[in-house]
């Protein structure tokens, strides 16, 4: 597993288009992977996952965004600017290894962590006369206490738990919290040629969890939380606790 670190040279027209087109940037990260050899997509079978962050001092004074990817393959970053002006990158982009790192989690370990996410629920599954179940769509969780149940829900399902705080002794808060992460859009091409937009809400989640099985803990560290992957939701950092 590796985790590279991208500074975006905000400067550069070629950056201004993909961070204003999800699609775009999508096809950017991605172009740094061999292209699939199976039918889920590259995206999937490499495990690509990303976060763009924004840090404020360094964004203005440098004009450059961060982006965190982290693949299971090592990504050849020299061939997003192949072909390209010169100046897509601020920096040489950072690649480190890390699965020895995710290899030593054991259970009851605390990590800091962030997480940007699509949270979302489906409606309309109910199923169709012939019986078969509908997809439904997706809707977004606007609350913050619904959008912290989701996360507790998430959290259950892959081995991990939101550590509680204490309020007085008498009632146990999430050490956690919602932030608004922004709203991502773009445009794909539809089945027959025409455009398709696109929009995903964004949720940041922050605080301290808690590794309850380690197993399942890693895959999801590997496997992403959450819809809309492609699009920079779902990758989970951890680190030691403040």
């Amino acid at each position: 597993m590796y985790l590279s670190q991208l500074k975006l040279n905000l400067r550069s027209p070629k950056v201004q288009r993909d961070l204003i087109n999800c699609q775009k940037l999508h096809a950017r990260i991605m172009s740094a992977f061999p292209k699939s050899g199976g039918g889920g997509g590259a995206r999937a079978e490499f495990g690509v996952l990303y976060r763009v962050e924004v840090e404020d001092d360094e964004a203005v004074e440098n004009k450059y965004l961060k982006v965190l990817v982290q693949s299971r393959i090592e990504p050849a970053w020299h061939k997003v600017s192949e072909n390209e002006a010169r100046d897509y990158f601020a920096a040489k982009p950072k690649v480190k290894e890390v699965e020895r790192l995710y290899a030593a989690i054991t259970a009851g370990q605390v990590f800091s962590f962030r997480l940007r996410a699509n949270v979302t629920r489906k409606i309309k599954t109910k199923s169709d006369p012939d019986g078969r179940r509908r997809n439904g769509n997706r809707v977004q969780l606007w609350d913050e206490s619904r959008q912290l149940d989701w996360l507790a829900r998430k959290a259950a399902a892959g081995g991990f738990e939101i550590v509680t705080a204490n309020l007085n002794g008498i009632k146990s808060y999430p050490a956690a919290q919602a932030n608004p992460g922004g709203t991502i859009k773009g445009r794909k091409e539809g089945p027959t040629g025409g455009p398709i937009p696109l929009t995903f809400g964004g949720v940041l989640f922050e605080g301290l969890l808690k590794v309850t099985d380690a197993g399942a803990f890693r895959e999801t560290l590997a496997a992403g939380v959450g819809p809309a992957k492609a699009y920079g939701f779902g990758l989970l950092s951890v680190a030691p606790p403040p």
